[in-house]
C-alpha cells in the first residue's frame, strides 16, 4: 500500500533553514542549505540528507542532517 502523506525532498540547495531544538536553552541554529544526499533505507523508500552551512559557525566544512529535523525559515510553524 502506497503511504498518500509521504513528502518527499522538503529543501532545495539555497535555501535557509533552521535545526529544531528540543527544549534546550540555545538559540535555534540557521544556516543555509549548499547540498542534497538522497538515500534508500532498508525498504527502499527514498530517505533526504541536506549538507548545511551553519551560520554561526566558521567552518567552511557543511554538517549532514536528516530532512526531519530541519525547518524551512519561510514555514510559518512554530515547532521548536
Amino acid at each position: 500500500m502506497v503511504n498518500a502523506n509521504r513528502v518527499g525532498q522538503r529543501f532545495h540547495v539555497g535555501d535557509r533553514v533552521r535545526k529544531k531544538t528540543l527544549g534546550g536553552i540555545r538559540a535555534p541554529r540557521t544556516g543555509e542549505i549548499v547540498g542534497v544526499q538522497q538515500q534508500l533505507n532498508s525498504k527502499k523508500v527514498a530517505c533526504y540528507y541536506y549538507q548545511v552551512i551553519w551560520d554561526d559557525l566558521s567552518k567552511t566544512q557543511p554538517s549532514v542532517h536528516a530532512q526531519q529535523a530541519l525547518i524551512s525559515l519561510n514555514d510559518k510553524t512554530t515547532i521548536s
